[in-house]
């Protein structure tokens, strides 16, 4: 060992400072091997005790400062030159330029999230087309809408707080699909609707399908670092029939049959059987899917034109507005923990009527809004909404 720290010693100092230069070692103090370099380069050189530990490198071909740069962020040391001088650390509060790419996250939500964990504002990559900067405002995190990313000054600490933070919360959300069906009943019909119900005859027994969620939980240890544990909790996927159709409206399940499941019998309202019967039609059935958190909406109609007079210095301007009208479903899931859905439900009917006299038209509207837990597969009826 001794010998190898000598010829690192000749080889170092044998250096010129305008000249690039080579070194090749192997399993040598990087204190001396740096130390070495900054002398035979005529280079002001500090190294705080934090500088420590054996190192391996060949460099060909690149000046002493160079080498030492390369030498100590190899190692994840801190580089840093001022007024001529080079400092070498394992300085957590020196703060460097990062970036962090987002997946799924909103950026901007992304971003007021990392600015809560560096306590700086935000800069949007609009507010640099702007000629903007972020030291005028005193802003910290820059949003890249182009690349997807999250650029800003924090220290190798802050940087780690962020990066965990981020590989938790920016996970692909769940998506929910949607079915609307939008049914007109006949006014003589609807006063038979009442509570009448349709039964299945005998007792039905499903099937059974036993899967396996995968669920990861991240706790914080002791130590401040981060680790992930994994269950796997059992779902039981039921799969009913009735009357052809693997839709069943309403369940009671009682007693117990001979694989230990419950006996079930199925029911629906008359509201069916109506429109079997030609007293109610179906008008629509969209469905739509979206991501969980977001708000999707059905419109089922047309957009009414409306004249706007408007006088501006004694000259009457008309202008044509539109507005909607029809039918309009707004509903934003959430997906629990547990698989239940919370939704969010705004419902509308908009029918316009000519009014002959003001030569214009009257919007009658009804809505309703309600939130509701669902599971999955289940339905829920609003009625009442006559335009």
């Amino acid at each position: 060992m001794k010998f190898i720290y000598v010829m690192i010693i000749c080889a170092v100092l044998s250096m010129n400072t305008a000249q690039a230069n080579s070194i090749d070692v192997a399993g040598a103090d990087i204190r001396q091997v740096m130390t070495a370099i900054a002398a035979g380069g005529n280079l002001n050189l500090v190294l705080d005790d934090t500088v420590k530990g054996s190192v391996s490198v060949k460099l060909a071909d690149l000046a002493p400062q160079e080498m030492i740069r390369i030498i100590a962020q190899s190692n994840n040391y801190t580089y840093d030159v001022r007024n001529g001088i080079i400092y070498i650390s394992r300085d957590s509060s020196q703060k460097t330029l990062q970036s962090i790419r987002i997946n799924y996250l909103d950026l901007d939500k992304a971003a007021q999230m990392v600015n809560l964990l560096l306590e700086k504002g935000v800069l949007s990559n609009s507010d640099k087309k702007d000629g903007k900067k972020a030291d005028d405002f005193n802003q910290k995190v820059i949003i890249d809408k182009d690349e997807n990313t999250l650029t800003f000054y924090a220290t190798n600490e802050e940087y780690n707080k962020v990066r965990d933070f981020i590989r938790r919360n920016d996970t692909a959300p769940r998506q929910v699909s949607l079915e609307a069906k939008v049914t007109a009943v006949q006014n003589d019909a609807a006063k038979d609707l009442g509570i009448t119900w349709e039964w299945s005859k005998f007792p039905q027994s499903p099937s059974h399908d036993i899967t396996y969620d995968t669920i990861t939980h991240t706790t914080q240890n002791s130590d401040g670092s981060y680790s992930q544990t994994t269950d796997y909790l059992p779902v039981d996927e039921v799969q009913r029939s009735w009357n052809g159709s693997d839709l069943v409206p309403g369940v009671i399940r009682f007693g117990k049959g001979p694989e230990g499941y419950p006996y079930e019998l199925y029911y629906e309202a008359k509201l069916s059987a109506l429109i079997s019967e030609g007293k109610a039609n179906i008008l629509a059935r969209p469905n739509i899917m979206t991501v969980q958190g977001n708000e999707a909406v059905i419109n089922i109609g047309s957009e009414v034109p409306v004249p706007t007079v408007a006088t501006t210095n004694a000259t009457t301007t008309t202008s044509i507005e539109y507005r909607e009208a029809g039918i309009i479903l707004k509903c934003t899931p959430r997906v629990n923990e547990d698989g239940i859905i919370t939704v969010k439900v705004h419902t509308e009917v908009s029918s316009p009527l000519y009014v002959e006299d003001m030569k214009a038209y009257r919007f009658q509207k009804r809505s309703a809004d309600t939130i509701v837990r669902l599971k999955d597969g289940e339905t829920m009826v609003i009625g009442g909404l006559i335009g």
